[in-house]
């Protein structure tokens, strides 16, 4: 597109022309402003103009609630029409902005013109430079590195091509990273507090930025959230947290009040936990293909494959079974048949009560801390599974008799309450509606059907990074300012 705009001479003297002086208003910008990010932290505007006489060329603009303007002279010889790229940098550091908590908006106006000439060319542009940004997966992303990038870095990735390069993807000042940590083998507190050390790192090598955005898919939303809460580190030290340091999070099918799959893996591990290993190890082969025909999910055969395991070393309890006691519902999640036309809703604290054995759940604690008021929380969900054919499923029927009456294994005896879902996560359990204070602050986004589950043997799953409604979702919310986003 050519934008020109010229000014004409409306009066002449014959003695001027007679001089043969070059007539002014010549001047054009030739292209749409050209504004990017570069390098992640600064602002690069680009006119190509073209004069046929020496002039100016000025940006001016704002640059979040910074006015600012720059000048360049535009030189070439007397009446030789010459076109060149006007390139302009803008250091948000060297306009004396710091600590920022939102996007930063650039609003930028190009204008051009000869010395002498009356009124300027201008041509308009903008950008946006969002806050660092960490994506953090779920369980079981203890893969080799090959295999770790070959299913995250693609989403990484598309959000960055597809935002415009606004962060920096590689090398120790990256302001986009995906965050791979030891999902089977540590309690929350430590891995949520590994990720608010890393973090805190990516802030400050920002150089610009107080906050970030993270976007947590499955488990890697748990431990967004207990990043937030402050841990002792002893020795004198300040805790470890990001609170008040978190711009957005977005859930991606988070498990937030647990799972009922957790329950039937504990009693599972548990009841096989004097069997010698090989015994055991095919007791629970043996289980879990019995709960997933049951619950008839992909996404269920996903997570039985990472729980259902024995210790790694012998003689040592499972670290997995610390895993299955994160993920116990914290909510009554179903329903069992009293009589014959009666049902009774039952939850954690009735079956370990049968049991004799009280259990606490993980994520009571965690579901107990308030939602920091200065984030923005968005929950991203699937309510039915689809397979990989593109079938659809309505995943309602949990087999939990067997596990804990030692009775019949027919699942339609019982039923798991509010069971959409996407075959791991419940949607009672993502939208958290059992926990009215954090169920307030959830901005929901039904998907409708997908998968939850990493299958490394289809690394296209699962289908939160591979769906366009999540990236055109996410995308428009981290390069617009949080008070834009609400609206």
């Amino acid at each position: 597109m050519r934008i020109r705009k010229r000014t004409v001479l409306t009066l002449v003297a014959p003695a001027l022309l007679a001089l043969s002086v070059p007539a002014l208003g010549e001047t054009t910008i030739d292209s749409e402003l050209q504004v990017s990010v570069a390098k992640g932290t600064k602002f690069v505007v680009q006119a190509d103009v073209t004069m046929s006489n020496s002039g100016q060329v000025t940006l001016a603009g704002t640059l979040g609630s910074k006015q600012f303007s720059f000048k360049k002279k535009f030189k070439t010889k007397a009446g030789r029409s010459k076109s060149k790229t006007v390139k302009f940098t803008v250091d948000p550091k060297k306009i004396g902005l710091r600590d920022l908590t939102d996007t930063l908006i650039l609003r930028a106006a190009v204008s051009a013109k000869e010395d002498g000439e009356a009124e300027p060319v201008t041509a308009v542009g903008g950008a946006a430079l969002p806050p660092p940004l960490m994506i953090v997966p779920g369980l079981g992303n203890e893969l080799p590195p090959d295999q770790f990038k070959l299913i995250y870095n693609p989403f990484r990735d598309a959000l960055n091509e597809n935002g415009g390069g606004v962060w920096i993807a590689r090398g120790k000042r990256a302001t986009i990273r995906t965050q791979k940590y030891f999902s089977t083998s540590f309690p929350i507190e430590q891995l949520g507090a590994a990720v608010a050390k890393q973090g805190a790192k990516m802030l400050k090598k920002s150089r610009l930025f107080a906050r970030m955005d993270f976007i947590g898919q499955s488990t890697g939303g748990l431990v967004i959230r207990q990043a937030m809460v402050p841990i002792a580190r002893g020795k004198g030290k300040g805790p470890v947290s990001l609170a008040g340091q978190v711009r957005q999070v977005f859930f991606m099918g988070a498990p937030q009040s647990g799972t009922p799959i957790a329950f039937l893996a504990r009693q599972a591990l548990i009841g096989t936990m004097d069997l010698p290993n090989g015994v055991r190890e095919r007791a629970l082969a043996e289980i879990q293909d019995s709960l997933v025909a049951s619950v008839d999910s992909p996404t269920a055969a996903s997570l039985a494959g990472l729980l259902l395991r024995p210790a790694r070393k012998q003689g040592q309890t499972p670290p997995f079974l610390g895993v299955v006691d994160l993920f116990l519902p914290t909510y009554p999640f179903a329903t069992i048949p009293v009589g014959a036309n009666t049902t009774a809703t039952i939850d954690l604290p009735t079956l370990t009560g049968l049991s004799g054995t009280p259990l606490t759940p993980i994520l009571a604690g965690l579901n107990g801390v308030a939602p920091d008021p200065n984030t923005t929380y968005y929950a991203l969900y699937y309510s039915d599974v689809i397979e990989a054919t593109g079938a659809v499923r309505s995943v309602d029927g949990l087999d939990m008799i067997a596990f804990v009456a030692g009775g019949s294994s027919d699942s339609s005896l019982i039923q798991s309450v509010n069971g959409a879902g996407d075959g791991l996560a419940t949607r009672t359990s993502t939208l958290m509606t059992a926990h009215p204070a954090w169920n307030a602050v959830l901005q929901a986004l039904d998907l409708g059907p997908g998968l939850h589950s990493i299958d490394p043997a289809r690394p296209s799953l699962p289908a939160y990074y591979n769906d366009p409604n999540v990236l055109g979702f996410i995308l428009p919310r981290l390069l617009s300012p949080t008070t834009v986003s609400k609206q």
